[in-house]
């Protein structure tokens, strides 16, 4: 399928010199502007715009305008290629692409039997005022036949669990919490995680039921990486890891404030380098930060930032290892240490066996005790 846009005539000053070149001028394409008046034999199907909602599309990103789902739609034949061929001689000669045209879309999909995937391809050829093409592409694959099969049974059965514990925990936990609790509820970091969790989980199983897997997937990363952060709610089972727990807990504010400190001098030194080296090499202030994230992983000094500057290239890598990376490590050490220390100081005036390895020694010695109780007073009795 074939689909072009096509942006409006307006009527413009045109010199005199030019008048006889130039009789018709187009205006910057935008899909509220968007011309939809048919042309050419507007009896046909080519020649009728149809809107995104009748065609089942959606808007396209383009390099220069986002453009909308409607348009002036051409269906190629799959088996046929002699009339597809005529198709397409037939539009030409009636200019279905002119001068007005801003983009043209080429829509298709496969099947691979094998892997029981569709790929859906859109090929995007962007015509601007200027003259010239520039394309683009985008590939998307979905299965859309997830349910098909044994293992498609399996992962209703899977899936049907999985919502199950979602709505179980979230009445049993969150809202009976919320209503014993209320606002008090939302005070504690592993509540909110608990909160965030559960809220992507509804969004992911909402989008894959609605079939959008691309923005599904990318819910399903994060709620991937989220969990992780209940390891450190859990992360007390022995003496040592309680103090690892105490000791982050007790310097999250200085960490906090560290980090704040550290990021202004990194950024800073972020637009040092891209003001110093120019563009050319650092295309935006990120780019130089990411360059300064990977220090220790490049090779300091490149040859085409040193031939901007041979001074500033030998200070640049060289203060910002010692005065910035260096330093910070060591104050950021520093702070985890003095947190270590007084941790250590009230964990030593505490009881031994605080952890789930130490209660599991407890019942096992209290275990112990009782068998051996139970079997002086069987030798009594004997």
């Amino acid at each position: 399928m074939m689909e072009p846009t096509r942006s409006p005539i307006i009527h413009a000053k045109v010199v005199r010199s030019f008048s006889r070149e130039i009789t018709q001028c187009f205006s910057r394409y935008d899909p509220s502007v968007e011309d939809k008046t048919s042309f050419g034999p507007a009896n046909t199907e080519p020649y009728i715009w149809q809107s995104e909602s009748v065609l089942s599309t959606r808007m396209h990103q383009g390099f220069i305008a986002n453009y909308g789902g409607g348009g002036f739609v051409l269906r190629l034949p799959l088996k046929d290629s002699e009339a597809a061929a005529e198709l397409l001689a037939d539009v030409k000669s009636n200019r279905w692409i002119d001068r007005a045209t801003r983009a043209v879309i080429i829509d298709f999909a496969m099947f691979n039997a094998n892997v029981n995937l569709f790929c859906i391809a859109r090929l995007l050829l962007e015509l601007p005022a200027t003259g010239g093409v520039l394309p683009s592409y985008r590939f998307s694959t979905y299965d859309l036949m997830r349910y098909f099969g044994s293992f498609g049974k399996m992962l209703i059965i899977l899936e049907g669990m999985l919502l199950g514990f979602i709505i179980y925990y979230i009445v049993e936990e969150i809202l009976l919490d919320l209503i014993r609790f209320r606002l008090k509820y939302l005070l504690s970091f592993w509540n909110v995680v608990d909160v965030t969790l559960f809220s992507l989980c509804f969004a992911a199983v909402f989008l894959n039921y609605d079939g959008v897997t691309t923005a599904a997937e990318r819910v399903n990363i994060i709620i991937e990486n989220v969990p992780i952060f209940h390891v450190f709610n859990y992360i007390g089972f022995n003496k040592t890891m309680n103090q690892l727990s105490a000791t982050l807990s007790r310097s999250t504010k200085d960490i906090g404030g560290f980090a704040v400190m550290f990021a202004v001098f990194f950024f800073a030194y972020a637009q040092f380098g891209y003001l110093v080296f120019g563009s050319q090499k650092f295309s935006h202030t990120m780019l130089c930060a990411f360059r300064l994230l990977r220090f220790y992983s490049l090779p300091p000094i490149n040859a085409g930032v040193a031939t901007k500057s041979i001074t500033l290239t030998s200070l640049y890598h060289p203060t910002y290892k010692r005065k910035i990376s260096t330093r910070s490590t060591n104050m950021f050490l520093a702070i985890i240490n003095d947190s270590y220390v007084e941790v250590k100081a009230e964990l030593a005036r505490q009881q031994e066996g605080q952890g789930i390895f130490g209660l599991a020694e407890k019942g096992s010695h209290r275990s112990r005790q009782r068998n051996q109780q139970a079997s002086n007073s069987q030798k009594t009795l004997q």
